[in-house]
């Protein structure tokens, strides 16, 4: 369903903006904004709208002057054709345009599957899985572009999934919550940031990405399922595990400096992404993008990495976004120093020092290194050493905070040499600390 939003103020001068669902959209005025309207009231990206479910929704992005619907302050709200959205001094009217169904249209999926096999088996939690008798043989599963089967529902992502809401915007997409109309379980939607699928070459970097992180079975991975490409939007998206608690970014912004997590906790989910990133270890993944915003918590409390999905050159393309702007300070403050060197070397220590940032960042209620702007906070990763973490939080034990400190090495070679290494030291300062066995 095709919409558009048309601008009534502050000249009314009727320009309007189109709507092409699924989605996401952003808008606000930062050079990353779908829409961008200059207007110093909006944030970078203050709002995004994505159609869902034949509804258009619309979701204020934290921005500093918040969005309105009809007057009325929102976090999240569904639209109907006149209402209108108002940001900074901006009134938008919301118009939908007749159309035919393009969410009914044919999709094209991409499925892993191994020796002949889709990617659709369940285990007994009703997580999908590769086929055990695939495991054992050795035979990991392959993403490779397949037709949707004819006859699958009309309506739905993929001709299978029901979107409903919006979960979370980030910086490579929109999150969303989906009913699997097969198999009747609860997922995760990723649909992609336009930039990440902005040319053939980044589409085909992506597909390899998603064929490495297929490979990638584990407690503490976030699980991928099926992905695709709808031929009549080019809207790029991922089904996955849906995690049912927050990210550490979430978990951040809600405790901050003052009452940050304890050092158990802390030193849990250490233990529980380097058991993760000994996996991709073993079969020489990088994640390259380890960052609060990745790590995700479960009621139970288990941590998961996600997103394992970004190749060399969307990293790079987001280190060239990041060095143009000041949209993606946040993104950087993770990064290792070579990292921020598009020809730096990068192995599995650049992602200990990522990891290595966001305990940091969990102990002291900061990330290790805050700049005036990006080049700046390029300048302190690349050559000052971080505050202990200590200095901002008493109760962070010595032989911890040693471990975090040794992460940030500013060299790889001073940091540990594996995950492994880093799983061995983290057992040792939990047993001196009688933290666990």
């Amino acid at each position: 369903m095709k919409a558009r939003l048309q601008q009534l103020s502050p000249d009314d001068s009727k320009s309007s903006h189109e709507l092409v669902g699924p989605g996401p959209i952003v808008l606000g005025r930062g050079k990353a904004s779908a829409i961008r309207i200059d207007d110093t009231k909006l944030s970078r990206e203050h709002c995004v709208s994505v159609l869902l479910d034949d509804r258009w929704q619309i979701k204020d992005l934290g921005s500093t002057n918040g969005t309105k619907v009809n007057d009325q302050p929102i976090t999240t709200a569904v639209l109907a054709d006149g209402d209108v959205i108002t940001i900074g001094r901006l009134h938008l009217r919301f118009r939908v345009k007749p159309s035919g169904d393009a969410r009914g249209a044919t999709t094209q999926d991409f499925v892993a599957s191994g020796g002949g096999r889709t990617f659709e088996t369940s285990d007994e939690s009703g997580r999908e899985r590769p086929d055990v008798s695939e495991r054992r043989t050795g035979e990991l599963p392959q993403f490779a572009l397949v037709q949707t089967p004819p006859g699958q529902r009309r309506g739905l992502l993929g001709g299978r999934y029901e979107l409903g809401e919006v979960i979370h915007q980030g910086s490579t997409g929109t999150f969303v919550k989906a009913r699997d109309a097969k198999s009747e379980r609860v997922v995760c939607i990723k649909l992609l940031a336009k930039r990440v699928a902005e040319n053939d070459a980044e589409l085909r970097r992506f597909v390899r990405g998603v064929q490495t992180a297929a490979k990638l079975q584990h407690p503490n991975i976030v699980q991928l399922y099926r992905g695709g490409q709808s031929t009549a939007t080019k809207q790029w998206w991922l089904a996955m595990e849906l995690v049912d608690g927050p990210s550490l970014r979430q978990v951040i912004a809600k405790y901050g400096i003052g009452n940050m997590l304890s050092p158990v906790k802390v030193l849990s989910i250490a233990r529980d992404i380097t058991a993760a990133l000994e996996v991709a270890y073993e079969k020489q993944v990088l994640h390259r993008n380890i960052r609060p915003e990745n790590i995700l918590l479960t009621k139970s409390g288990a941590a998961k990495l996600s997103d394992f999905t970004l190749t060399r050159g969307v990293v790079l393309t987001t280190l060239q976004r990041i060095t143009g702007s000041n949209e993606l300070v946040g993104d950087l403050a993770y990064m290792a120093p070579e990292r921020t060197d598009p020809d730096g070397a990068i192995d599995c220590r650049s992602d200990l020092y990522a990891l290595g940032a966001c305990l940091y960042t969990l102990l002291a209620g900061r990330p290790p290194f805050v700049g005036r702007g990006t080049v700046n906070l390029i300048e302190h990763i690349r050559h000052d050493a971080p505050q202990p973490p200590g200095r901002f939080n008493l109760s962070v034990p010595g032989p911890l905070e040693g471990v975090v400190m040794k992460c940030l090495a500013k060299s790889p070679s001073d940091r540990f040499r594996s995950p492994m290494e880093l799983r061995e030291e983290l057992s040792r300062v939990a047993h001196f600390q009688g933290l666990w066995s």
